[in-house]
């Protein structure tokens, strides 16, 4: 009788594959929120860069102007990269840091009045100088947008 026994036969192993329902639903949802998350960060980034532009529209063609754009300049800068890095430079560290992160390399006298102006009691410019600093600012604000906070 013990012949016509057969051997015992384990159960196949539970698979993974396919998954439940469940599991598509939660894989669902996570790809979700990493997408939302996706545009929520870049929609605050394009409201901060908005923000800025529109400060630098703002500013007047004041005695303080250069202190102001350069103001505006440092805090965009410690917004799109390291403020600890950022908010200690200034003088000729400070222009280097914007000609290093500039997307096209600035002119010479614009570099000067931001690294000069700010410092000196009256600094006379004329208003083309106004517009193509405030152009500078603009440029190189909208060109840290893309680069990662």
């Amino acid at each position: 009788m013990l012949d016509k026994l057969k051997d015992i036969h384990a159960p196949q192993a539970p698979s993974a594959w396919p998954l439940a329902w469940g599991w598509w639903l939660l894989i669902a949802l996570v790809l979700l929120a990493i997408i939302a998350a996706f545009f929520y960060v870049r929609r605050g980034r394009e409201q901060v860069n908005e923000r800025l532009q529109a400060r630098l529209k703002e500013l007047g063609n004041g005695d303080d102007f250069l202190a102001a754009l350069n103001q505006l300049l440092k805090e965009a800068a410690c917004y799109y990269h390291d403020p600890g890095q950022v908010s200690a430079l200034s003088g000729k560290a400070w222009t280097g840091f914007l000609r290093q992160h500039s997307p096209a390399e600035p002119e010479r006298h614009l570099i000067e009045l931001l690294e000069a102006g700010p410092y000196a009691k009256s600094f006379p410019i004329r208003f083309e100088l106004f517009r193509d600093l405030k152009a500078f600012a603009g440029s190189w604000i909208a060109a840290q947008e893309g680069k990662d906070a």
